[in-house]
């Protein structure tokens, strides 16, 4: 909206403040009223395509999920020469190594109890930022060996997604189709 604008209107007594207080209010429920309305236009644009989107979900879902059974039952046959990734004529499909991240040993380690631990180990080193409450540097600490982390209740994860890109045609190049 902007800055407040100068008032048109003075008012110069109380029977005008009361009478303003007034179409205060009726520009407040006219607004009410109107974004009702407004929601309302919104819900029943929204539900004629809800069919449709979950139709097209559920396809999509399918899809991925069988591309996804199929890549990884012929990874041998697929990833030639180290690839992760087999190219189709109309798309590409394969996996990606997710950036390793540090977790809990098990579930008996939480975060709370490995702050402790780790102070108990190395002390308020560089394995911990110091904002406001010190957080530990995950980063850092990914750096130490497996059994060091492993002492603090810690151990590196790296996981891997499955992708499934297909191709789209460049813009403009639709209508040819």
């Amino acid at each position: 909206m902007g800055r407040p604008k100068k008032a048109r209107v003075v008012l110069a007594s109380i029977e005008d403040c009361t009478r303003t207080m007034a179409d205060l209010l009726v520009a407040i429920t006219d607004i009410e009223i109107l974004i009702a309305e407004k929601d309302q236009a919104v819900a029943a644009a929204s539900a004629q395509f809800e069919f449709s989107l979950d139709n097209a979900k559920m396809r999509r879902l399918e899809a991925e999920v069988a591309l996804k059974n199929y890549y990884y039952t012929h990874l041998e046959e697929l990833e030639l020469g180290g690839a992760k990734h087999y190219d189709l004529a109309n798309g590409v499909m394969g996996r990606r190594d997710n950036p390793a991240a540090l977790k809990p040993l098990n579930r008996a380690w939480t975060w709370e109890a490995i702050k402790v631990r780790v102070r108990e180990l190395w002390g308020r080193t560089a394995y911990f930022h110091e904002p406001k409450e010190p957080e530990l540097n995950k980063e850092l600490l990914k750096t130490l060996p497996a059994e060091e982390l492993k002492k603090a209740g810690m151990k590196v994860e790296a996981e891997e997604t499955f992708y499934a890109e297909p191709a789209r045609l460049p813009k403009g190049s639709q209508e040819a189709a």
